[in-house]
């Protein structure tokens, strides 16, 4: 789901960016940008929250590419960066490769699973959950209180 998401991407940045010495990936341009790469991978399907609002794009994708397939593979956010990088803006490339990483390894946790090397492999990698099913919602709560704990320094 789309909260479990963002919460599981600013647990990613809250535990990560402190280490990093880029000021973009530090400042709320960088948890903005982690934040909205969380939820991209989902334009796969157009019942998402996101999929939803890039209609019609969302359909076209949906065409071409299975919800959990492409989209959801570590090779395009890995493209994404080394291009960025290649392209001068090395300080953008950070929080949209951790946001768009934090999807595929929340999505990793569900039965559904997701295929990290799509297209060059099918091995899909599963997990224990149903999304929007209770143990979610256990872990979303736990997310909530972990990062508003690490965010007020308890």
């Amino acid at each position: 789901m789309l909260k479990t998401h963002l919460a599981f991407a600013l647990l990613c940045w809250i535990t990560v960016s402190a280490a990093l010495p880029d000021t973009v990936s530090r400042s709320l341009v960088g948890l903005s940008l982690v934040l909205l790469a969380s939820v991209v991978p989902d334009i796969d399907s157009h019942k998402s929250f996101v999929g939803r609002l890039a209609r019609p794009l969302s359909d076209v994708i949906e065409g071409f590419a299975q919800h959990r397939g492409v989209l959801h593979s570590m090779l395009l956010p890995s493209a994404a960066c080394f291009a960025l990088i290649i392209a001068g803006y090395k300080q953008l490339a950070f929080p949209l490769f951790l946001g768009y990483c934090s999807h595929i390894i929340a999505d990793a946790l569900t039965s559904e699973g997701v295929a990290p090397f799509s297209p060059i492999s099918g091995l899909r990698i599963h997990g224990l959950f149903s999304t929007g099913g209770l143990l979610e919602y256990v872990v979303f709560v736990s997310l909530v209180v972990v990062n508003g704990a690490l965010l007020l320094g308890l």
